[in-house]
């Protein structure tokens, strides 16, 4: 019985320590599960906007970038009598309200302001007042800046 069971023994474990070889198999797939490289999604440009305020011989030229509510920009202010400046800006809008930060450069200093504009139509209108409290700001048509074409704009955002 020894001897049975010895070369079955034998020939178990000779089939487990065997090793099964691997065939390269080709994956296939479906042309219908084949894209372009072109995303499922149009992206549309970025809108971006101008806007003058003019008044008397002083001008406000903007640059607006609206990234999804996020915006970025620059900021032209040219007065005749008194020091112009020129700057970013950066912000985002809540509603109908856009909050920006204005860092400008005048006289050679380096200086940041907050700006509230609210967005009506075709305009931006400046609110005046106390920015801590941005609740009690006043928004006056005489402090609106129109839109017009980027173009208009260049000579004064230079």
């Amino acid at each position: 019985m020894r001897l049975f069971i010895s070369p079955v023994l034998f020939l178990l474990l000779l089939n487990c320590a065997k090793k099964e070889s691997v065939e390269s198999k080709k994956l296939t797939v479906p042309d219908s599960m084949i894209t372009s490289n072109e995303p499922n999604f149009k992206i549309d440009k970025i809108p971006e906007n101008c806007y003058l305020m003019v008044i008397g011989k002083d001008s406000s030229a903007i640059h607006l970038i609206d990234n999804l509510g996020t915006f970025s920009g620059n900021m032209a202010i040219k007065n005749n009598e008194k020091d112009s400046s020129f700057g970013d800006l950066a912000g985002f809008k809540n509603e109908d309200t856009i909050k920006l930060t204005y860092t400008f450069k005048s006289e050679g200093v380096t200086s940041e302001s907050t700006i509230y504009f609210l967005q009506k139509n075709d305009e931006l209108i400046e609110g005046i007042g106390d920015y801590k409290n941005p609740k009690t700001l006043k928004f006056d048509d005489k402090n609106s800046f129109k839109k017009l074409k980027c173009e208009l704009t260049k000579n004064i955002l230079k």
